[in-house]
């Protein structure tokens, strides 16, 4: 905007160019627009922060310059739009210097809205909560690592929050919520400022080493491995050679598979069998936990570390079996400090320059190939052939579905006793449905599936229909391709079938059950001739 070029009678030029030499300073230190304007509120000059000549209008200063024109003095409010800005009007002579912190406070309510765009972002960084506070130190809004707001929290006030926007300055100390985590807490503006700490992360890797320290022992051995087709043979036979030697196995089957249960077997029936055996799964563990978990730590070694320092996995199994269940998911910075490990046959924990002989036989799991991984150059090739010295594939459930009566016995028995139902039986046509099915979940859904089954029925026996849908329902019947006449027979027969076989064979008992009579029977089965079909009746 322009100087207007008519100036107030009793307004002279040198006072004018006074005003005018002043206000773009003022607008600087407002961080906002400042100006001169006539006592009726025509605005002569008005410059933004950056000193360059503004026509945007402050909303509701024509009337502040009014009323401090009428008043004789200095007149401040604050403004509607944006929230909490704030303007004011002093006459000077014939004219009125005016200032608006509005452009500030809108770039902070910008600011503001931008970091709680961020603030789930930050928390699922962080590994903890991320949270925003005003000037008191009240939290405005808290987010968790998941993304769902912490509501319990807001409103609450903290005294560290408030003794940061107090001072101004960063703060960097322990976390209230968790001991051993870390807080960081940073005034943005005079009103507001955010934080966030390590929490969850520091809480997930505590809860995982007690649970590990807890049971330092494998439970399973052969027996628990159930199953004797040629497949799982095959694999059996190949870890109980590799059980009397110390060298690392490397584990490949999907998941649900069982690979937990033949890293433990192995343990047990080697020569390290009274030594620990410690599991930990590489894709739970944050990478910023995981080398500090499986390498330990020295007193100082980062904000938050234990007083004294923390022993990892490698130096609490020494002389047993460290499992590292689905090493494909760890981070490669990670991979090469393994490999030297492995080399060396010592750790060197996070913080220290001294390393420790460890004596710990690896084995290793993945449900993806390490090799097309190592050949994609998405796992280092030199770690993958130093686990590789023994490979063990551990063979889907649909390449050995002999074995599911057999495993299906074992869960009926088994779960029997943990849900308190006694289950004994399992139907033919139960049977068959389980045996046609393709179990991409493989043996861990197998379980469930008996579990399931279990809690549906209110007799001793599981049959088809207890089954869920996707099992239940034969793979030609979910075909939407067919007629609906067609699936509905289909379906018919199918539930005919089984009943009768349910029934040894009694077709009369049969028809009683399916609530048809013994001739409807006879035509759902197509069969022409009544007296041969009438002689086989009771099976």
């Amino acid at each position: 905007m322009k100087v207007k070029p008519m100036l107030p009678a009793d307004c002279s030029d040198g006072l004018m160019a006074s005003l005018a030499e002043a206000v773009p300073l003022i607008a600087r230190v407002t961080a906002g627009f400042a100006g001169v304007a006539a006592l009726d509120g025509t605005v002569l000059l008005q410059v933004d922060e950056e000193g360059r000549e503004s026509s945007q209008p402050v909303p509701g200063m024509s009337e502040l310059i009014r009323d401090a024109a009428a008043e004789g003095r200095c007149v401040s409010r604050t403004s509607l739009l944006p929230v909490g800005g704030s303007s004011w009007a002093l006459p000077v002579g014939s004219c009125v210097l005016f200032a608006s912190n509005s452009a500030r406070v809108s770039r902070e309510l910008e600011l503001k809205s931008c970091l709680q765009m961020a603030l789930p972002l930050i928390a699922k960084v962080a590994g903890g909560e991320a949270v925003i506070f005003n000037r008191e130190g009240a939290r405005v809004l808290s987010v968790l690592p998941n993304g769902r707001q912490h509501t319990e929290m807001s409103g609450k006030v903290f005294e560290t929050c408030r003794r940061t926007m107090e001072s101004g300055r960063p703060d960097v100390g322990p976390s209230r919520s968790v001991p051993g985590a870390v807080a960081v807490r940073i005034p943005i503006t005079r009103d507001f400022g955010f934080g966030f700490n390590n929490a969850s992360n520091v809480q997930m890797g505590q809860q995982l080493l007690k649970e590990m320290n807890r049971d330092r022992t494998a439970r399973y051995t052969w027996d628990d491995i159930i199953g004797e087709s040629e497949a799982l043979q095959e694999a059996l036979r190949v870890a109980k050679m590799a059980a009397s030697t110390n060298s690392p196995v490397w584990i490949y089957a999907p998941s649900g598979s069982g690979k937990e249960l033949f890293a433990q077997a192995i343990h047990n029936a080697g020569p390290r069998r009274s030594k620990p055996f410690l599991a930990v799964n590489c894709a739970s563990l944050p990478p910023s936990l995981i080398e500090s978990t499986l390498f330990g730590y020295v007193s100082g070694a980062f904000t938050g570390a234990e007083k004294g320092g923390q022993e990892g996995l490698f130096e609490t199994a020494d002389g047993g079996t460290l499992l590292l269940d689905e090493i494909s998911e760890m981070d490669t910075g990670l991979q090469a400090k393994l490999l030297r490990v492995l080399q060396e046959r010592e750790v060197t924990r996070v913080g220290s320059t001294r390393p420790v002989p460890v004596d710990v036989r690896i084995i290793s799991t993945t449900n993806r190939d390490l090799r097309e991984m190592a050949k994609e150059g998405t796992f280092r090739s030199d770690l993958f052939y130093r686990l590789n010295v023994v490979d063990l594939a551990v063979p889907a459930l649909c390449q050995r579905k002999q074995d599911i009566p057999l495993l299906a016995k074992h869960f009926l028995s088994r779960l029997s006793f943990r849900i308190g139902k006694l289950v004994s039986g399992i139907s033919t046509g139960a049977m068959g449905r389980l045996q046609a099915y393709d179990w991409p979940g493989n043996v861990r859904e197998l379980e469930n599936c008996i579990e399931r089954a279990m809690n549906m029925t209110g007799e001793d026996t599981i049959r088809a229909r207890h089954l869920p849908p996707a099992i239940a329902c034969p793979p030609k019947f979910q075909d939407r391709s067919l007629l609906f006449k067609d699936r509905v027979r289909e379906f018919e027969m199918m539930l005919i079938n089984e009943t009768i076989a349910e029934c040894g064979g009694n077709k009369a008992e049969a028809a009683r059950r399916l609530g048809i009579s013994f001739t409807t029977l006879w035509r759902r089965q197509g069969n022409d001739d009544l007296e041969s079909f009438q002689a086989g009746a009771t099976g």
